[in-house]
């Protein structure tokens, strides 16, 4: 089962960490590779690790997500997650905003919310988020 280990913030603020010192990468470090991370950090499940390395366009990206069974980025997300109201979402839950490439997976830090962007991580308000994904607590009830 997926929940967050007691460690998690922590393990959280050293990903988010890492990932300002990197530049956007398909394969390595995209939108989906990053809510992936933030979700390895925080739970050690890697959600992501049957596709790592395995493209490195975004035309790859969706070829390996469609044999996986899964639409899209977003579509992988709302299957491994359980989706919340954007208002309700918590720190370390998983949000889609819309960037002008298209829609992003990122994860929000409190009043905003880390997108990966062409240098370094982005910020975007919280409130331009169209859905939101639950990284469990233990303990939670679904």
């Amino acid at each position: 089962m997926l929940v967050r280990l007691p460690h998690w913030r922590s393990a959280l603020s050293s990903c988010i960490e890492e990932a300002l010192q990197r530049p956007f990468e398909w394969g390595r470090h995209d939108c989906a590779l990053f809510a992936a991370d933030a979700v390895l950090a925080m739970t050690g499940v890697d959600l992501a690790a049957e596709w790592r390395g395995r493209y490195s366009t975004a035309r790859g990206a969706i070829r390996v997500l469609r044999r996986d069974g899964h639409d899209d980025h977003i579509a992988c997300a709302a299957g491994h997650l359980p989706e919340v109201h954007p208002a309700r979402a918590a720190m370390g839950d998983i949000m889609v905003v819309e960037t002008p490439e298209g829609p992003a997976l990122g994860v929000l830090t409190g009043a905003v919310i880390a997108v990966p962007g062409a240098d370094s991580l982005g910020f975007m308000d919280r409130g331009t988020a169209g859905r939101a994904f639950h990284v469990p607590f233990a303990g939670e009830v679904a």
